[in-house]
């Protein structure tokens, strides 16, 4: 049985990363918003391999801050595999004490050109290092002077462009910005084959 938890934050694109989860063999359980919490807190101290996926969805991280907590101890948890998707990439930037606010280019089903560093570009098995993603949000984690650094000092790689953070990536954590279900992001399964390759 696979334990990989789905947090559904009351958004339609969560069904299409649950589509695209199983046509890569995988079976997620949907778990509501309102049972996020508790469900997390269960999670904490599990001993078995487990995949957590933050989903997209509405309003500011600050509106769900109550599961801050709670994200900080499972990132602590070495069986636990944190994948952040918009909002739950944010989610996951607050709890890491980064500021979240109004991008400086506000998209709602654009696609935009990223680039790879060349850890991540193996880990996704992209031959080259750029990509189009599609983008739907106007809040993004802001990367500051300092930021980088602190986070590399907690083996926290942070990919960014013009300021705004696009990728987080650790063992045991991987978050996008962008939607990688999306029919606008390239080469969409590989972005999920970290949680596949977790769960083996």
């Amino acid at each position: 049985m696979q334990n990989l938890f789905l947090i559904d934050f009351e958004d339609s694109f969560t069904l299409n990363i649950y589509s695209e989860l199983t046509e890569i063999g995988l079976l997620p359980k949907l778990v509501d918003a309102s049972a996020a919490k508790e469900v997390l807190e269960e999670l904490v101290t599990t001993k078995e391999k487990t995949v957590v996926i933050l989903g997209p969805g509405p309003g500011h991280p600050d509106e769900r801050s109550h599961l801050q907590e709670t994200l900080k101890k499972l990132m602590i948890n070495k069986r636990v595999f944190i994948m952040g998707i918009c909002l739950g990439h944010q989610l996951i930037a607050s709890a890491l004490g980064l500021e979240v606010s109004r991008s400086k280019r506000p998209s709602h089903g654009e696609s935009e050109k990223y680039q790879l560093s060349p850890s991540l570009a193996i880990i996704l098995k992209f031959s080259g290092k750029t990509f189009m993603a599609q983008r739907y949000n106007s809040l993004v984690a802001k990367i500051k002077a300092g930021d980088i650094q602190r986070l590399k000092e907690r083996e926290i790689e942070c990919l960014e462009k013009d300021g705004e953070s696009f990728i987080f990536s650790a063992d045991g954590l991987l978050t996008y910005q962008f939607h990688p279900e999306s029919v606008g992001t390239s080469f969409r399964s590989r972005f999920f084959l970290p949680v596949k390759n977790f769960l083996l």
